[in-house]
């Protein structure tokens, strides 16, 4: 299932050409907290690392609407338990170079 989360990830975080006129060119990682409670819903989302540039809001965002991909732990008794992530996001933003002709890729 991680790499199902790998793809929701990739395909829910893709900033926009707006986003992308406003924010500096950069390295800007968002970590975020869940829980992954009984029935493999997620819950308790919180930002821990925000960047800045709303990134931790859309990675909370995206997160909040992840249904259907965790299952919740269970332990040696048969009991399902809490279990606590920490995802960190990297998000790249890579300068343009109007100079440079638009085929043209580095």
């Amino acid at each position: 299932y991680l790499e199902i989360w790998k793809i929701y990830l990739s395909d829910s975080l893709v900033l926009d050409d707006a986003s992308l006129d406003t924010i500096a060119a950069g390295r800007y990682t968002v970590i975020i907290q869940f829980e992954v409670v009984k029935n493999g819903q997620l819950d308790n989302i919180s930002i821990l690392k925000e960047p800045g540039y709303g990134l931790g809001e859309r990675v909370k965002k995206a997160i909040s609407n992840c249904q259907g991909i965790w299952k919740p732990v269970i332990n040696e008794k048969g009991q399902v338990t809490r279990n606590y992530r920490k995802q960190p996001i990297t998000f790249v933003v890579e300068e343009i170079c109007e100079e440079l002709p638009a085929a043209l890729t580095l």
